[in-house]
């Protein structure tokens, strides 16, 4: 059996903004977008503590934006 080719890549960072890659250069974003309020990760730029609600949103649209703009057209964003 022919072995596949695949390339991994793991990017530990801001995913409201991820200008290092590319756009529709990724085939799988996986993620687990915090709960508002819920738990304090200790970061000082955080999303979802110590953000009222509608900030909460916003910076989870700016997220899911810069998903859209780095996935490739027909690939998966798993939540």
């Amino acid at each position: 059996m022919e072995q596949l080719k695949t390339q991994h890549r793991i990017i530990l960072g801001d995913s409201r903004a991820m200008a290092e890659t590319a756009n529709e250069s990724v085939h799988l974003v996986v993620t687990s977008p915090p709960y508002w309020q819920l738990k304090d990760y200790g970061h000082e730029n955080q999303i979802g503590f110590n953000d009222s609600y509608e900030d909460y949103i916003n910076n989870l649209n700016l997220v899911w934006s810069e998903c859209y703009r780095v996935l490739h057209p027909g690939c998966r964003l798993c939540v």
